[in-house]
């Protein structure tokens, strides 16, 4: 009988002995906790590297694209300044004399055009036809060029976060 209870209490010993080897093994470290403050620190560097990334590339392309825009708008300008200067010039020459514009009315002026550069109503609705045609082209183009920049800038690396701006 004694050899039974030494038998029991090394049994149950040994399993004492596991458990607290297993208690022991699950017990926290200063190196897991050290680990684990390094993991989070660079979680949250991570996490800030992201967001600057993000918004350096948001940046980037919405000036990107303000750049084309506003380009095109200034061609746009141009165009039109071209295309007022150019219906003056014309209706001069189907009137016969200089004129200048003076708080929004057209006023004659006493310097005549050469009788070789003046119009018919005919040739002055023709050259009219004209000039529309050529500014219409002139439109296609800066409207054509505005595009080819804003396919290229969808193709770049900072159109990956246009969501972020809701840009498409």
């Amino acid at each position: 009988m004694a050899e039974k209870k030494d038998t029991k209490a090394a049994a149950s010993e040994q399993q004492e002995e596991v458990q607290d080897g297993l208690r022991n093994a699950n017990m926290m470290t200063d190196k897991a906790v050290v680990a684990a403050m390094e993991d989070i620190e660079k979680g949250k560097d991570d996490k800030k590297k992201l967001e600057a990334k993000i918004q350096i590339c948001v940046a980037t392309y919405d000036n990107r694209k303000k750049v084309l825009m506003k380009r095109k708008r200034k061609a746009e300008d141009k165009l039109e300044k071209y295309g007022l200067e150019q219906t003056h010039a014309l209706l001069e020459r189907y009137l016969g004399v200089k004129c200048e514009i003076k708080d929004g009315e057209l006023v004659p002026t006493k310097t005549k055009i050469d009788e070789k550069e003046r119009l018919t109503a005919v040739e002055h609705k023709r050259e009219l036809k004209k000039l529309n045609e050529e500014m219409r082209k002139k439109e296609s183009e800066i409207d054509d060029e505005y595009r080819k920049g804003v396919e290229e800038l969808r193709n770049s690396y900072e159109a990956e976060y246009r969501w972020y701006l809701n840009d498409w």
